[in-house]
C-alpha cells in the first residue's frame, strides 16, 4: 500500500492536471514505426490537424473494439479536414506495430508508442490504477483534436473501460 502510495504521489509532481483544450501540446518522445523512429510528440502535430486517441493497452478487449471503426472512416475524417489520426498507447513499439497490422491501419491510422508512459505523465492522462492488472503505468481512455500543437477538443472517459464519449461518432461532431 505505502509503495502504491509512493509511486503515484511521485507520478502526480510533474502534473496534476488533465491537459484542457486551449492548451499546448507538451513535449514527449513516442514511436512511430518501430524502435529506431523516436519523435516528439509536438512535432508530430506542428501544422496539421491531428485526431489523438489515446487508449489503455493494445490488445485488450475495450480497444480492440475501440480502434477499428476509426480505421474505417479515416478517409471520412481526412476529408472532413483532419490531416492525421493517431492512437496512442503506453506499449513498446513491436507491440503497437503488431496491433496496427492486425487491425490492418497500416497508413489509415499512426501506432504511436508512448513507451515510458511521458505524453500520458505530461498531459495528466496517465492510469496508475492499472498497474497491478497490466503490469505498467497506463494511459486512460481519451480522445483530443489537436490544431498545430494546441488542443482544441479533448474528452476524457470517467470509466476507462467503456467507450462512451471517444467513439468515432464523437470526432465526426467535432468536425
Amino acid at each position: 500500500m505505502f509503495a502504491r502510495g509512493l509511486i503515484r504521489s511521485n507520478l502526480l509532481l510533474s502534473r496534476t492536471m488533465v491537459i484542457k483544450a486551449g492548451e499546448k501540446l507538451p513535449s514527449a518522445v513516442v514511436t512511430v514505426k518501430g524502435p529506431g523512429d523516436k519523435q516528439d510528440i509536438k512535432d508530430l502535430c506542428k501544422g496539421k490537424k491531428t485526431l489523438l486517441v489515446g487508449v489503455v493497452g493494445a490488445f485488450t478487449p475495450t480497444c480492440d473494439n475501440q480502434i477499428p471503426p476509426f480505421i474505417e472512416a479515416s478517409a471520412d475524417l481526412k476529408a472532413k479536414g483532419v490531416d492525421q489520426i493517431g492512437v496512442i498507447t503506453v506499449n513498446d513499439a513491436f507491440v503497437c506495430n503488431k496491433w496496427g497490422e492486425s487491425m490492418n491501419a497500416a497508413d489509415k491510422v499512426m501506432m504511436l508508442a508512448d513507451y515510458q508512459a511521458t505524453f500520458a505523465k505530461e498531459t495528466g492522462l496517465d492510469l496508475p490504477a492499472v498497474v497491478d492488472l497490466l503490469g505498467n503505468l497506463r494511459s486512460t481512455r481519451f480522445m483530443m483534436l489537436i490544431n498545430d500543437e494546441t488542443v482544441e477538443k479533448i474528452t476524457v472517459e470517467s470509466d476507462p473501460g467503456k467507450v462512451t464519449c471517444t467513439d468515432v461518432d464523437t470526432a465526426r461532431s467535432w468536425l
